[in-house]
C-alpha cells in the first residue's frame, strides 16, 4: 500500500530579502564615548579626537560588525548631530584611528560611534579639520587632509604603519621636503596669526629645521622657522626684511634620537606673543616677538627650508599641522594628550552587548493582506523588557515614522501587525525596530509579494480569504496516479499561520467554510476525518493526477459553506 511520506507547505510569501532603511535607526550598535583627560579649562571648539579601535576594544566591538573599510562609522554629538569624521586607519588585524571633530570639548563632554548600517550618510573627512590651514598625515600617500595644499614630497617617504598615529613620513638629509601654499590657498587667513604642530622622531642629526617658510640662506630674511639647536633644544624665530635671528627657548625638554616628541609653536602679529611647547607643556613665551610684514615664501615647509637642503630634519615625522589662527596653550596640550594619553578618552561597551534582539516573519492571510510578526529572542542585559516598533512601504521607497506595536515585551513574547488593503501583486518592503531603555536594534524584516501563486476560489461563489499551498514530495513512484486520496494535517501553527480561530464557528460546524483546489483551480472532494481544535485535525483529499511535486491549495474562512464547489471525498 502506498503511503505518503510528507507534505510541505510551501512558503507563501518569497524569502526574505534584506531592506535598506537610509535613516539613523538603521544602526544597530552604537559606543559612547566621554572625554576623560582633558586637563584644560578652555572649551575647545571643532576639536579633533582620536578614536582608537580594535577588536573587543571597546567592549563588544567586533569589525565583523562594520561595513568594509569601515564605511559605516558615523559619530553623533550629545544632541544626537552627525558630525564629521576621518579614517585615518584602518586595520581590521589590529588596531585602527579614526579622527572625529567634536563641537565642543570639555572635561566630561560625550559623543557616540554608530555602526552596522547599509547607509550612513557620513560628514565629509574635510570638515574634522576645520580649525586648520594644513594638515598632513603619514600613509601610503601624502596629501593634505584638509584639502586646501599642494604637495611635493621631494625625498619625504610615506607609509602606513609606524608613525606616532598609524602611517608615518620620513625624511632624509638631501634637498626636497614635504610644502603646500597655505597662505596664498586661502587656507590660511594672513601670516599675523598661525600655529605649527607636529610629531618628530630624530635619527640622526644636531641642529635640523622642524618648520619653515624661509629659504636656506634666509636666516635674517623675512619669515618664521621653528628648529632643533645642538640636538637637545629648540629655537623659534620670526624676523623683519633683514633684521631676522632667533629668540631661543630655554633648555627645557629634549628631541633625542629614536623618541618621539610633540613639538608645538604659536605667533600672534597683533599680540606680539610667541609661544613654544614640547609634549604640550610650554617652554618659552614672549609678549615681544618679532614681527613678519609680509609672508616671507608662499611655500611652507615640515624638515627642511623652502629652496634648499640646509639642516635638513632626519627622522620621521606624524601628524603636521598648521592652526588657523593662534591655538591656545589648552588645545596644545590637548593636542598631545589626545595621541599620548590613554585616558584622555573612555569609551562604554558597545551596544551589541545591552541591545534587545528580535526575528521576524511574514504571515500571508489574504491576496491584500498580510500579518507581520516579531518574537523577542532577548530584551537585551541590563534590560527587564522592550517594546517593539513596525515600519513598512512599497518596495523601493523610504520607510516611514516608526509605529508603535507592542510595549513591554519579555524574553519570547510576540507582536503582530496586521496590513490589510494592499496593492495585490505587488511588492513591499518591511523592518521591526526593538528598544528597551539601553539601546535599540532594527531588523530589516525584508520583502513580500502580495497575491498568490496559484488558484483561488471564484469569489462569486464563496468569500476566501485564507489560503495554503501543499506540495507532493515524498512520492517514490514513476506511475501518475488518478483520484489518489491524500491525507493532509491540521493543527495550529502548522501550516505556518494556520490557526482554527480563522473559521466561522470552527467547533459547531467543523471545517464547514473549507474548499480545496487543484493547480488548474479546479474544486476538488475533501473529507474531514478528525476535527480537533485543540490539537490535529485529518482531511483526505483527492488529487486528480498526482505525482511528486503535484501541487493542490486550501482555502478557508468564508462566510458561506464551500459544499456546493466541494463534492464529495
Amino acid at each position: 500500500m502506498f503511503t505518503m511520506k510528507k507534505l510541505v507547505l510551501a512558503a507563501l510569501a518569497a524569502l526574505l530579502v534584506p531592506a535598506l532603511c537610509a535613516r539613523a535607526d538603521d544602526f544597530p550598535y552604537s559606543v559612547q564615548y566621554t572625554v576623560s583627560g582633558y586637563a584644560g579649562t578652555e572649551a575647545l571648539t571643532n576639536f579633533p579626537v582620536l578614536v582608537r579601535l580594535a577588536a573587543d576594544s571597546p567592549t563588544a566591538f567586533a569589525y565583523a560588525d562594520c561595513a568594509m573599510g569601515g564605511a559605516d562609522l558615523t559619530f553623533t554629538d550629545d544632541g544626537g548631530n552627525v558630525i564629521p569624521r576621518e579614517i585615518d586607519t584602518w586595520d581590521t588585524a589590529g588596531e585602527s584611528l579614526v579622527w572625529v571633530c567634536v563641537p565642543v570639548v570639555t572635561n566630561g563632554t560625550t559623543f557616540t560611534m554608530h555602526y552596522g548600517s547599509s547607509n550612513p550618510g557620513v560628514a565629509a573627512a574635510e570638515d574634522v579639520w576645520s580649525r586648520y590651514a594644513v594638515v598632513f598625515h603619514g600613509g601610503a600617500t601624502i596629501a593634505d587632509a584638509t584639502g586646501h595644499a599642494t604637495v611635493t614630497p621631494g625625498d619625504v617617504t610615506s607609509s602606513v604603519s609606524g608613525g606616532k598615529v598609524g602611517g608615518v613620513m620620513t625624511k632624509g638629509n638631501v634637498a626636497g621636503f614635504l610644502y603646500s601654499n597655505p597662505v596664498t590657498s586661502g587656507a590660511l587667513s594672513d601670516i599675523s596669526a598661525f600655529s605649527v604642530s607636529g610629531w618628530f622622531k630624530k635619527s640622526a642629526g644636531s641642529s635640523a629645521v622642524l618648520a619653515s617658510n624661509k629659504g636656506k640662506d634666509e636666516w635674517a630674511k623675512n619669515g618664521f622657522v621653528a628648529l632643533v639647536e645642538g640636538g637637545t633644544y629648540f629655537s623659534v624665530g620670526v624676523g623683519i626684511n633683514n633684521a631676522g635671528g632667533h629668540q631661543g627657548t630655554t633648555g627645557k625638554g629634549a628631541l633625542t634620537v629614536g623618541k618621539w616628541g610633540h613639538l608645538a609653536f604659536s605667533y600672534s602679529k597683533t599680540a606680539t606673543t610667541l609661544h613654544s611647547y614640547f609634549n604640550g607643556e610650554n617652554i618659552y613665551s614672549t609678549t615681544s616677538a618679532r614681527e613678519i610684514r609680509d609672508p616671507g615664501k608662499a611655500n611652507w615647509t615640515f624638515g627642511g627650508f623652502f629652496d634648499g637642503n640646509k639642516n635638513c630634519f632626519q627622522g620621521d615625522m606624524d601628524e603636521l599641522r598648521v592652526f588657523n589662527g593662534v591655538a591656545s596653550a589648552d588645545w596644545i596640550k590637548a593636542e598631545h594628550d589626545s595621541v599620548a594619553n590613554a585616558s584622555f578618552l573612555t569609551a562604554g561597551a558597545s551596544s551589541a552587548t545591552v541591545k534587545p534582539a528580535i526575528t521576524t516573519t511574514a504571515l500571508m492571510q489574504d491576496v491584500d493582506a498580510f500579518t507581520m510578526r516579531a518574537t523577542v529572542v532577548s530584551v537585551g542585559t541590563g534590560a527587564d523588557t522592550c517594546d517593539l516598533y513596525f515600519a513598512y512601504a512599497p518596495s523601493g521607497t523610504s520607510l516611514p515614522a516608526w509605529t508603535l506595536v507592542a510595549s513591554d515585551r519579555a524574553d519570547g513574547a510576540t507582536a503582530t501587525r496586521p496590513l490589510t488593503g494592499l496593492v495585490e501583486g505587488a511588492t513591499y518592503d518591511y523592518a521591526f525596530m526593538a528598544s528597551n531603555n539601553l539601546g535599540h536594534t532594527v531588523v530589516n524584516g525584508g520583502s513580500f509579494k502580495t497575491g498568490l501563486e496559484f488558484p483561488r476560489p471564484d469569489k462569486n461563489v464563496a468569500e476566501f480569504s485564507r489560503g495554503a499551498k501543499f506540495t507532493v514530495q515524498g512520492y517514490a513512484g514513476t506511475q501518475e496516479l488518478t483520484n489518489f486520496p491524500v491525507l493532509v494535517r491540521l493543527s495550529a501553527g502548522s501550516p505556518t499561520g494556520f490557526s482554527y480561530a480563522d473559521f466561522y464557528n470552527p467547533g459547531d460546524v467543523p471545517g464547514a467554510d473549507m474548499c480545496f483546489l487543484d493547480a488548474e483551480g479546479n474544486a476538488i472532494p475533501h473529507e474531514i476525518d478528525t476535527w480537533n481544535t485543540s490539537g490535529e485535525s485529518l482531511v483526505w483529499v483527492t488529487l486528480p493526477r498526482m505525482t511528486n511535486g503535484t501541487e493542490f491549495a486550501m482555502w478557508y474562512r468564508s462566510s458561506k459553506s464551500g459544499a456546493a464547489i466541494d463534492g464529495g471525498a
